[in-house]
């Protein structure tokens, strides 16, 4: 197996994804407010295998380094798992930019998408070694310390001078609502970051008002937004809900380097896969404290 390890260059001229920036600007009676939001993620294809790319996805456009990994930290190779995508289903577009990250324990595919999986599950990676801490366990459902078809990628970059942290938008989506809830098959989320900052868990800086990780059990599940569903496969393969958008920020020190860990998993076995998507990493100039809400 060969893991490549990019360097993606903050002018991105290393593919043919030129950086495209937008300016607004607001003029009032007293001030001129200029806004300019600059993106690297055009022209990226869906079974495009370079961590670099994926990392624009994200909306990363400056020096960074990436790769693909198991949920404990061991490189892997690019597969279906990954998915670079300008629309996930009829409504779900990308926050910023053009594309949008996919990592599935099943294939990261919508189901109007080509290899899209066609069923509730679908094989990946297959048993996994979760992080140390993980799966964490949900007071009063039942344990389980068995993980499969973990697939993440892990993110180094250096802090802004001017950044005192950083949020990213996600949206979950799993079919293991309802069936699963509180059970021993609870898929899992977690984003982990090397600084541990205050309010983490273990690292994560992903979970809910009660602690509780990305997944059935977090109270952000909602089966009210069956609209997000549409066409992603969720709407028609199975029962399942999804949190809608979310955005997680935490808090960084200027000019430290910090590496990050996307990671999703299948807890207990192999069925019942969930999918992560992810954009709209940004850099943020303002005191910053571990959250995550619904945007």
């Amino acid at each position: 197996m060969m893991v490549l390890v990019f360097t993606i260059f903050s002018d991105c001229s290393d593919d043919d994804s030129s950086p495209t920036t937008t300016t607004t600007t607001t003029t009032t009676t007293t001030t001129t407010t200029t806004t300019t939001i600059t993106t690297c993620d055009n022209l990226i294809a869906i079974n495009d295998s370079n961590p670099l790319n994926a990392v624009k996805a994200l909306d990363i456009c400056q020096t960074a380094s990436a790769k693909y990994i198991r949920a404990n930290g061991v490189n892997t190779s690019h597969s279906t798992q990954i998915g670079i995508t300008d629309s996930f289903g009829t409504n779900v577009s990308p926050q910023n930019g053009q594309r949008m990250l996919v990592l599935s324990t099943g294939i990261a595919r919508s189901s109007v998408q080509t290899q899209a999986c066609g069923g509730t599950s679908c094989f990946g990676n297959g048993a996994g070694t979760p992080p140390n801490g993980y799966p964490q366990d949900i007071t009063g459902c039942s344990p389980n310390n068995n993980i499969n078809d973990d697939i993440g990628i892990e993110i180094t970059l250096l802090v802004p001078e001017n950044a005192q942290g950083f949020s990213f938008d996600f949206i979950y989506f799993t079919f293991d609502y309802p069936e699963f809830i509180c059970n021993a098959f609870n898929d899992q989320f977690i984003v982990t970051i090397d600084t541990n900052p205050i309010g983490s868990i273990n690292g994560n800086i992903a979970f809910d008002s009660n602690s509780t990780p990305i997944g059935v059990n977090a109270n952000f599940i909602n089966p009210g937004l069956s609209n997000l569903l549409q066409s992603t496969g969720f709407d028609s393969w199975g029962d399942a809900a999804t949190t809608g958008w979310l955005r997680t920020s935490a808090p960084v020190t200027p000019n430290q380097e910090i590496t990050l860990r996307f990671i999703i998993w299948d807890t207990g076995d192999q069925s019942s896969d969930s999918t992560i998507v992810l954009d709209n990493f940004q850099w943020n100039t303002s005191n910053t404290v571990v959250s995550t809400n619904p945007i």
